[in-house]
Formats: C-alpha cells, sequence, structure tokens
C-alpha cells in the first residue's frame, strides 16, 4: 500500500500542528462546560466528568504555557 509508505506526515509544519491542537482544545473546552449539565443517571460514567475536566484544564493550561513560549505556535 502506498500509503503506508508516504512521508508527507513528516513534513507537517508547526504551524499545521499548532493550528490542529487549538481547534481539538476549542472542543475540550466546550466540553468541559458542557459535562456538568449532561448526567445519564448512572455513577459509573457521570463520576468520570469530574477527572476528564481536570484532564481538560490542564491540557488548556499546558498549551497557553507554550503559546506564552512559542508565539507563532497560534
Amino acid at each position: 500500500m502506498e500509503i503506508l509508505r508516504s512521508r508527507i506526515p513528516d513534513d507537517i509544519t508547526p504551524r499545521n500542528v499548532a493550528a490542529v491542537a487549538a481547534v481539538f482544545l476549542g472542543a475540550c473546552k466546550y466540553a468541559r462546560e458542557v459535562l456538568p449539565k449532561l448526567k445519564t443517571g448512572v455513577a459509573f460514567h457521570d463520576d468520570k466528568d469530574t477527572g476528564l475536566i481536570a484532564m481538560i484544564n490542564e491540557a488548556v493550561a499546558a498549551w497557553e504555557a507554550v503559546l506564552k513560549s512559542w508565539p507563532n505556535a497560534s
């Protein structure tokens, strides 16, 4: 399969990676606001929201630190 031998992924620019990361984190930020409002009634699932929100907060903080040290990322 030719697609498996392609070297194109090696040529992804930091700016493109940053753009995708920013969009993905935007979706995560939205989920961070929505998760507390969505309840399934199943404790096993609902109890995971706090952990997910903490992971999102950590990722957002890390991304914002990157942006401060690498202004060309945005």
